[in-house]
């Protein structure tokens, strides 16, 4: 299967090196994307399409107004690195993968959110230079938890973790959430990959790596944790801040969205 958006914007969990905001994009695409058409979630959408069910984005912030994909989606939670909420999307990293995870059917338009009648949690843990620590992932895992997230999602990969950080998987678990993260991240230009990926190295954490176009395996990086489970990750397609244009990216950090919104619709119907 081919990239279905080589020529949109790519995405990427930094600001601008200039400084300022990631610009909305202004370029378009009402095709089906490869992911939608290879995992096909509309089959499973007559029995669950994630209502009910809160999946927390705990990354650079969710674009709660100025994306109308998600429009009456998204809870602004708590910013836990400057303070206040994570309503707004500087770097548009954590609004491309709500939009995965749950945004709503478009007529016309061949793409929707693998669970687009979940609730998405915006939770920020990064700072202005798109960075974050394991210790700030802890604080936005617990913030995610008691904002009552079913699911949530780190599509970060640290090469570190820290006692906070395992001690905030584990209440998680006692509070039957289930964490999902990228088992690889990408540490530079040159693509080479981290070597080591918390938090999917600690247990509990389901680990995910990234599926080429097709459901072959990303050729391009190596998991540094041993992953649970593959979902698409190579030319997808998604929304950023501030309008309804689309960006592209690859990588296990996105593919995480899949398996959260996955996880979403199988929660909406497991027994209580």
């Amino acid at each position: 299967m081919a990239d279905d958006s080589p020529t949109l914007p790519a995405v990427s969990s930094a600001p601008p090196s200039a400084g300022g905001c990631v610009r909305p994009s202004k370029k378009h695409s009402d095709l089906t994307p490869w992911p939608q058409r290879y995992i096909a979630p509309s089959r499973a959408w007559p029995s669950a399409r994630g209502a009910g069910v809160t999946v927390a984005v705990v990354d650079t912030g969710v674009d709660a107004d100025g994306a109308p994909a998600l429009a009456g989606r998204v809870t602004a939670g708590p910013d836990v690195v400057s303070g206040g909420t994570a309503g707004k999307d500087c770097a548009r990293h954590g609004t491309f993968v709500a939009r995965i995870v749950a945004a709503g059917q478009k007529s016309g338009v061949g793409s929707a959110g693998v669970a687009p009648d979940a609730r998405i949690l915006a939770v920020r843990v990064t700072g202005t230079d798109g960075t974050a620590t394991a210790d700030k992932v802890a604080a936005g895992i617990k913030a995610a938890v008691a904002g009552g997230a079913r699911v949530v999602d780190v599509p970060i990969a640290l090469t570190r973790g820290s006692a906070w950080l395992t001690s905030a998987v584990r209440d998680a678990v006692r509070h039957n959430v289930l964490v999902v993260a990228p088992a690889y991240g990408i540490t530079d230009s040159s693509g080479a990959p981290t070597p080591a990926a918390y938090p999917a190295a600690l247990p509990d954490v389901l680990a995910v790596a990234g599926l080429a176009p097709g459901g072959g395996p990303d050729q391009k990086a190596a998991p540094a944790t041993a992953p649970d489970i593959a979902a698409p990750g190579t030319s997808l397609m998604s929304i950023g801040p501030g309008g309804s244009g689309n960006f592209s990216g690859s990588g296990a950090d996105l593919a995480t969205g899949f398996v959260a919104g996955t996880a979403a619709w199988w929660t909406a119907t497991a027994p209580a």
